[in-house]
């Protein structure tokens, strides 16, 4: 029964980072999918289109794209279209937004924190490397050893 064992930790962690989440996007005045966004831009700035935010991190098209929409009404985002490619458009985070951004991330550093507390160092080292296992296991290239 690990099987129902690894689904109940899948559910539970994912619920709890939800909460996190949602609880700062809520203090920056923000929805669960402008966090969601916002963070992935954050995180990752050299992926700059929203096909990136869609393919890399499994959001819907219609999700990255309403949020967007959002972000770039409140002026928390830019968005520039491809010079080379007008079906490519190429989203910044604006100056103003900054401060959202790094309390969104802060949230998100925190919840990985308080979710691996009870770790050693080496505990916690050995953690990530079973996940990047895991994924290279089922053909991703994620790298998890750094949250």
């Amino acid at each position: 029964m690990d099987h129902v064992r690894f689904l109940k930790m899948i559910k539970h962690t994912a619920d709890a980072y939800g909460a996190c989440i949602d609880r700062a996007a809520k203090s920056c005045g923000l929805t669960r999918a402008e966090a969601d966004v916002m963070l992935f831009f954050h995180n990752h700035p050299e992926h700059d289109s929203a096909m990136d935010a869609v393919r890399l991190r499994g959001f819907s098209k219609a999700y990255v794209s309403r949020a967007l929409l959002a972000l770039e009404k409140k002026s928390f985002v830019s968005i520039r279209t491809d010079q080379a490619d007008r079906r490519v458009r190429h989203i910044a985070i604006r100056s103003e937004a900054q401060a959202a951004a790094q309390a969104l991330s802060r949230a998100q550093g925190g919840f990985f924190e308080e979710l691996t507390q009870r770790l050693s160092a080496g505990e916690r080292q050995t953690f990530f490397e079973l996940l990047d296992k895991i994924m290279q296991s089922e053909g991703e290239t994620y790298e998890t050893s750094r949250p």
